[in-house]
């Protein structure tokens, strides 16, 4: 039976990610989940020992439930009886539901995947699609192995068609001939194909909405500038720009507009609206001009985007086309503390505050805003504020955290023969086979 300890070790570990006002609400509203006893029986021993049963219970739970009339969160943390010490494993076996029966899959075994399962699992999510528009990219691939549920990550695919007639820098195209989304080519159209992952933390939601969004935006601002625009500024230049305010503008509307809406309207619709600010994601996004045959790429985060060549001699080359933005890049380091004199802590163990990975990620509001239209988050409803976290620790003069991009652009000639983009989780698994 678990110890009274472990409800004290349960309690700490929540208490890491909620303030005490909230975490003794998160406990008063907790609906326990009992293994190996009935209602009755649980009743019976609640009678017999009150006080001692109401903290054993905590210990006991698998699964907590929070409802405050709004939303249904999950609170998971695994028992420590479920726990494999290594001290105590006396063998590894491969898995075979045949050769293995109950008895031999105990706790003093480690099982291990057969190749064939290993496979199975990795191949799993992912889609090979064949584009075959005749401008130099066949074919696209993605793939995803989940670590959590739900699956945080996220990735879009879309191509953007420009009518020709845009580039002629001596005319000016009507606004709404821009751009325009379409799944055939025309011998009058040119395409953009944009590529991105989006590596999702503390929640699924702000990838998400990068999934449905942020190409639009960086769309709406390509056409904003020609719109807006009577220079000769060349089309590789705007959709730098594009890029990086599509990015910028993203994120304000995730953060800012969000919370603004839910401090001035506490619904339940604009709580929901505003879960892609509390989570947050980094982003890598590449764009394919076929005009010109090149290659951008922006990344706001620590996913990378790799270029594969194959040389005339028949070796292969690899070229990264991204740099990963935390607080282990001294760049970025100079950068945050340049914003942020006088605070030492600024960047702690190479995150940012000490707890942040990644220096740049849309979403994540608490290292970004400490109030919204003149009002601290600390005046929202107690129904709507418990789902907010505290600030973190040294938090003085925010933003430490932002969305703008860092681009590179490359051409990309006949010996380039595909492209990587990766979140970190497979370059940093990679190097630690290596």
């Amino acid at each position: 039976m678990p110890s009274f300890q472990e409800a004290i070790v349960l309690r700490r570990t929540l208490s890491k990610c909620l303030s005490k006002k909230n975490l003794n609400q998160l406990l008063t509203r907790t609906y326990i989940t009992h293994s190996g006893k009935n209602s009755n029986t649980a009743a019976k021993d609640n009678k017999n020992n009150n006080n001692h049963h109401r903290n054993r219970k905590i210990a006991n739970s698998n699964v907590a439930l929070i409802s405050s009339g709004l939303l249904l969160l999950s609170y998971y943390y695994s028992s420590l009886d479920n726990l494999v010490s290594l001290d105590t494993v006396k063998s590894i076996r491969q898995f075979s539901s045949s050769s293995m029966n109950e008895k031999e899959q105990g706790k003093d075994s480690i099982l291990l995947l057969s190749d064939n399962e290993v496979n199975t699992k990795l191949r799993n999510l992912q889609e090979s699609i064949s584009v075959n528009r005749g401008n130099g990219i066949l074919r696209y691939d993605t793939s995803q192995l989940p670590s959590n549920h739900p699956i945080e990550d996220n990735h879009v695919e879309q191509i953007i068609t420009i009518p020709r007639k845009t580039l002629n820098m001596d005319s000016k195209p009507a606004p709404d001939k821009i751009l325009v989304t379409t799944p055939t080519a025309s011998v009058d159209d040119d395409d953009l194909y944009f590529f991105g992952i989006f590596d999702g933390h503390s929640g699924p939601f702000t990838s998400a909405k990068l999934t449905s969004e942020l190409v639009k935006y960086v769309a709406a601002q390509l056409n904003n500038l020609y719109e807006g625009s009577s220079d000769a500024i060349n089309f590789s230049d705007k959709l730098e720009i594009a890029i990086k305010n599509g990015f910028i503008q993203l994120d304000h509307d995730i953060v800012n507009g969000s919370l603004s809406n839910l401090i001035r309207d506490p619904t339940k619709e604009n709580m929901l609206k505003s879960l892609p600010a509390i989570s947050g994601s980094c982003a890598l996004l590449s764009v394919y001009n076929s005009i010109d045959s090149t290659l951008k790429v922006a990344v706001t985060g620590d996913s990378r985007a790799l270029i594969c060549k194959k040389e005339a001699d028949g070796d292969w080359t690899v070229k990264s086309l991204s740099t990963d933005q935390t607080g282990d890049n001294q760049q970025e380091v100079e950068r945050i503390k340049k914003e942020h004199p006088d605070e030492p802590n600024v960047i702690r163990n190479g995150r940012v505050l000490g707890s942040l990975q990644p220096s740049r990620a849309f979403g994540d509001y608490r290292y970004k805003v400490k109030e919204i239209d003149g009002k601290s988050l600390s005046e929202l409803p107690e129904h709507v504020k418990i789902y907010f976290r505290k600030e973190p620790r040294f938090f003085l003069t925010p933003p430490y955290v932002t969305a703008r991009p860092e681009n590179t652009t490359s051409k990309v000639d006949p010996e380039s023969k595909f492209m990587v983009l990766a979140s970190d989780g497979l370059f940093e698994l990679y190097l630690m086979k290596k």
